[in-house]
């Protein structure tokens, strides 16, 4: 948001704290770290390592595009869980 809008600190956390419907609440800043973290993320890492199990598992699913949609899965999670997940995947 801050980087979206330029906004300052102050201002974002005001925007933030004024959203009733917690629509943008995913990343917060965090004024004792001095750094963004995620609060909520759509999916845990355990389901997408569970989607992306069943993804190379099947029978299907031609090898190029079973790396293509884990790709496309492991977007919701960070590089470094992606990486771990494409690796025990295999």
């Amino acid at each position: 948001m801050i980087i979206q809008e330029d906004y300052t600190v102050d201002e974002a956390e005001e925007k933030l704290f004024e959203d009733e419907y917690d629509e943008e609440k995913l990343i917060v800043y965090d004024k004792s770290k001095k750094g963004f973290y995620v609060k909520q993320r759509h999916f845990d890492m355990n389901d997408i390592r569970l989607l992306a199990e069943c993804i190379y598992s099947s029978k299907f699913i031609a090898e190029g595009q079973a790396k293509r949609l884990v790709d496309v899965v492991c977007d919701f999670v960070s590089e470094h869980q992606a990486e771990k997940i494409r690796h025990n995947a295999f």
